[in-house]
C-alpha cells in the first residue's frame, strides 16, 4: 500500500508541478520567484501590495540558492503538499479503482 502512495504522490507532483503558464495568478508567483532574495524575505510585496508570506519566501529564496529554477519550486511545493497536508486514504480491497483525498 504504501508503494502506491508514493506513487500517486510522485504522479500527483509531476502533473501539478509541470504546469507552465496555467491559471490567472501565474504571472504573479512567478514574479514572486524571480524577485525573491535573501534581503527581501519580510518586505517583498506582490501587485495587490499585500506583504509575503516570510517562510513562502524562504522556500523561493532556498530554490533558488540550490540552483532551481521555477519549476524546481512547483515540483517541490506540490510534493510537500500532496505528501504532508494531503493523505491518501486506500481502500481495504485494492482492486477497488476509487481513492479518497481528505484534508488533515
Amino acid at each position: 500500500k504504501i508503494n502506491i502512495l508514493l506513487g500517486l504522490v510522485c504522479l500527483f507532483t509531476l502533473f501539478r508541478g509541470l504546469r507552465w503558464e496555467v491559471g490567472t495568478d501565474w504571472e504573479q508567483y512567478l514574479n514572486i520567484f524571480l524577485y525573491s532574495e535573501w534581503s527581501n524575505i519580510f518586505s517583498l510585496k506582490r501587485e495587490l501590495d499585500d506583504i509575503m508570506e516570510p517562510g513562502y519566501i524562504v522556500l523561493n529564496v532556498l530554490v533558488k540558492t540550490w540552483g532551481g529554477g521555477y519549476t524546481s519550486f512547483l515540483l517541490l511545493t506540490n510534493f510537500i503538499i500532496l505528501y504532508r497536508k494531503n493523505r491518501i486514504q486506500i481502500p481495504e480491497n485494492i482492486t477497488e479503482s476509487r481513492f479518497s483525498f481528505t484534508q488533515n
